[in-house]
């Protein structure tokens, strides 16, 4: 299994977490595309690939679960600060069996500027009947942000409605409610984002 690390800077803290594994470390900085052309490239090799983020921390444990699982396309959820918990491709493995019976893919894509990237491979491989990537687990995502689209919003308890601490829903996949106990699942719950009452 090969681990990607693709980066315009580099975070020391996202590289240590990947210590023990051999990193191809890929700089894709040269324009807006050249995340699109690694993948494309990586979609190409018919290897089995895991692409970690330059600004995501992998938790203990994550590479080898993603080497061990059957599955073909495997992620792990992590904060994205507009929109919210998700499996998107800031940590991610695909089988080289899924990208060989689907070599195509990568030219089906329009959208290949970077921002929008994940976004759109991800709606291709509905379209070619994947659900959902296989979850293992949070990573930690450095970018810093307020929940929400912008700082008028929150996100509110699944269960009684009452805005979660921002400081919970970055740090944790799970934060806990204080008013009512609840503990909240950001990756399924369906959670409420809304303007507070000023």
């Amino acid at each position: 299994m090969r681990v990607i690390y693709p980066f315009v800077t580099r975070f020391s803290e996202a590289l240590a977490a990947l210590e023990g594994w051999p990193v191809e470390e890929i700089d894709v900085s040269s324009d807006g595309e050249g995340y699109y052309r690694l993948w494309a490239d990586l979609w190409a090799s018919g290897d089995t690939f895991v692409v970690i983020e330059q600004d995501i921390v992998a938790p203990p444990g994550m590479l080898q679960s993603f080497e061990d699982c059957p599955e073909e396309w495997c992620a792990a959820i992590y904060w994205m600060p507009w929109g919210g918990f998700g499996a998107w491709f800031g940590a991610v493995r695909f089988r080289g069996s899924l990208t060989r019976r689907h070599p195509s893919l990568p030219d089906e894509i329009g959208e290949r500027h970077w921002s929008a990237l994940d976004s759109a491979f991800i709606n291709h491989l509905r379209l070619h009947g994947y659900s959902e990537a296989h979850r293992h687990g949070s990573a930690r995502h450095l970018t810093k942000g307020r929940p929400g689209l912008n700082e008028t919003l929150f996100i509110g308890c699944a269960e009684c409605g009452v805005p979660l601490p921002t400081e919970e829903v970055i740090a944790s996949p799970y934060p806990k409610c204080a008013a009512c106990g609840a503990v909240n699942n950001m990756a399924v719950s369906p959670v409420t984002v809304t303007s507070p009452v000023l």
